[in-house]
């Protein structure tokens, strides 16, 4: 493990892990699955996941599929609204995942993978809604919503040594999250 994921797995257990009992939990059917790879097959024009796999960028473009489908799965379950149509994300491969206009409200969506941090967008002037989904792809955590006053705060997060996220970073802060939606 390198010293940046080290120092960030550290970070994870003293600020969310203690809090992670007391979040709301999503139990992930097992049709989402299928449903992210029917998408990355249809995207990618290939018919199975040893396809997938073995395609440079394919793992992680299902990744991708799979976690927005299980965010949006747990979004539907907390509005009693559908959020996206599986349709519309299969027929447009540059689908926008976040913003999102949930009850009338544009939020961004941040999702991560347990024992990691989310990565926020810190330019953006949105509230973030954030999900931490298990390493086993079967649970899923509501954090809460990191509202935009929140973001201009330094101390709440650490930088992002990604170039690929510039406007990005890590929020370590989690006592700060407020539950409403």
């Amino acid at each position: 493990m390198s010293l940046s994921k080290k120092k960030e797995f550290n970070y994870f257990s003293i600020n969310c892990l203690p809090l992670i009992e007391g979040l709301q939990v999503f139990n992930i059917p097992s049709k989402i699955k299928s449903d992210a790879q029917e998408i990355t097959f249809s995207h990618l024009d290939m018919k199975n996941m040893g396809q997938v796999r073995d395609r440079f960028e394919g793992q992680s473009y299902y990744d991708k599929i799979y976690q927005g489908l299980i965010t949006f799965y747990c979004l539907e379950k907390m509005t009693g609204k559908p959020v996206a149509s599986k349709f519309l994300i299969r027929r447009n491969r540059s689908f926008s995942w976040s913003p999102s206009n949930i009850n009338r409200r544009l939020y961004n969506i941040s999702s991560f993978t347990f024992g990691n941090l989310p990565l926020i967008d810190h330019t953006s002037n949105l509230a973030t809604l954030i999900f931490c989904i298990r390493e086993d792809y079967r649970t899923t955590y509501f954090c809460g919503i990191l509202e935009a006053k929140h973001l201009s705060n330094k101390k709440n997060f650490i930088k992002n040594d990604n170039l690929a996220n510039k406007n990005s970073s890590l929020l370590i802060n989690f006592e700060i999250l407020s539950q409403v939606l």
